[in-house]
């Protein structure tokens, strides 16, 4: 049994460092930027697959294996394609600088055939849920198991290879399943249940300094508006005297006071965007309510909204505020778009229980740091945003107990995907 010791070894190699990165990063109360944690599953998934070779599971003379393949799986599902091909440039190296004729070409061999479903299933990953994530994990490594079977069958009869006993017991063979198995399970939900703590870090840290802001909105706007209302009634006044220069600058005036009222009343519902009544809604008269509100304002910008009901679903919230957020978020999809043939859809359907609102545009994208910092106090993309429409969004989306997502990539556009939980009867 001593080949149980040799598994826990491969284990240690390829679970540690998920288990310390994200220790590290937790306890540091660090959110470290997606390139940089791309780069450390590079690392890490690299020198994991170097130990695998260099420490093999030996279950007896002439029978031995390894999980080098696993780091490789988990750098091309979780670090992508660029990340998971240096893995295998790395692994690839290494063999050549171990030597011995079979290893190098069976591993040249079948390392392509067995991230092939990786890399395929590389774009849809993210999407997936656990259970999904874990049954794909069973065909991967069952495709993993029949190349290297074709490898060595090949090998011994076309390439000379030496006979490898592996195959020789059936038993053996499902052993490597088995271990595999268990090795690509172990690191998905460990990396998965890593990556739930981050989110959630995330959004913890958001809701903390958008209840910081709200606290201080409500005092300062309650102070700045009085005064601003007996200076808006004074320029009002003087409008009406039959002077020159009263009618050319007294309306800039009240342009810009009108302008500043309306900082200081986003200010304000910021401050009092606590749900009030939490009731069935109906996500088609949701959606419609906001487009309708910004009918004009998508004509002037000239960005036509489409709109896709798979059918009528009942989310749990308040009405008048979801709406303000949906708003808010439609409005920033229209001015991020400046292409002629620019547009923005918004699609409803549901998931796992929770209404999903999604609105993507075709507009300018954003960077994954750009991403980070949306809903921070006084930071938006729009020349004369304030950037209190996305922060009052966020705000009340999370009053709700939902959820909301960023995917953007520069000049193709961004999708924003707003989850709001079910509405249930008798809740």
């Amino acid at each position: 049994m001593i080949y149980i010791k040799d598994f826990i070894l491969h284990l240690f190699f390829i679970l540690f460092p998920i288990l310390l990165y994200h220790s590290i990063t937790f306890y540091r109360n660090e959110i470290i930027n997606e390139s940089m944690q791309k780069m450390y599953l590079f690392i890490s998934c690299s020198i994991s697959s170097i130990m695998c070779m260099l420490f093999p599971i030996f279950v007896h003379a002439g029978v031995n294996f390894d999980l080098r393949g696993i780091p490789i799986i988990i750098a091309i599902l979780y670090g992508g394609y660029l990340y998971g091909f240096f893995t295998i440039v790395v692994l690839l190296l290494f063999r050549l600088l171990i030597g011995g004729y079979d290893g190098i070409i069976s591993t040249f061999i079948a390392t392509p055939l067995y991230t092939i479903l990786p890399a395929f299933l590389y774009p849809y990953w993210a999407d997936f849920n656990k259970k999904i994530k874990f049954v794909s994990s069973f065909f991967i490594i069952s495709i993993k198991f029949l190349a290297l079977y074709f490898v060595i069958y090949f090998g011994h009869s076309f390439l000379q290879f030496q006979y490898n006993h592996l195959f020789e017991d059936f038993r053996y063979a499902i052993l490597l399943g088995v271990f595999s198995f268990i090795t690509i399970v172990l690191a998905i939900f460990l990396l998965e249940y890593f990556l739930d703590i981050a989110a959630i870090q995330r959004q913890v840290q958001k809701t903390k300094r958008l209840s910081m802001v709200s606290s201080l909105a409500a005092s300062v706007a309650h102070e700045i508006r009085t005064p601003l209302t007996v200076v808006k009634g004074f320029s009002q006044l003087l409008g009406t005297e039959q002077n020159k220069s009263n009618k050319e600058f007294v309306p800039i005036i009240l342009h810009e006071l009108d302008r500043t009222e309306e900082i200081v009343q986003n200010f304000l519902n910021l401050a009092n965007n606590k749900v009030s009544e939490m009731k069935s809604i109906s996500s088609i008269e949701l959606i419609d309510s906001s487009i309708e509100a910004l009918t004009t304002y998508s004509s002037n910008s000239k960005v036509p909204i489409d709109c896709f009901h798979e059918k009528n679903y009942r989310l749990k919230g308040d009405f008048a505020p979801l709406c303000e957020a949906l708003i808010n978020i439609l409005k920033n999809s229209i001015d991020a778009v400046s292409n002629p043939h620019g547009k923005v859809t918004v699609k409803c359907f549901m998931k796992n229980k929770n209404v999903i609102i999604q609105v993507k545009d075709n507009g300018v994208g954003m960077t994954s740091e750009q991403i980070e910092r949306l809903g921070e106090p006084a930071y938006n993309l729009i020349e004369k945003g304030t950037g209190l429409g996305l922060m009052t969004a966020f705000s009340i989306i999370y009053a709700h107990g939902g959820d909301i997502q960023f995917k953007s990539k520069i000049n193709k556009g961004t999708v924003v995907t707003i989850s709001i939980p079910g509405y249930k009867k008798g809740a």
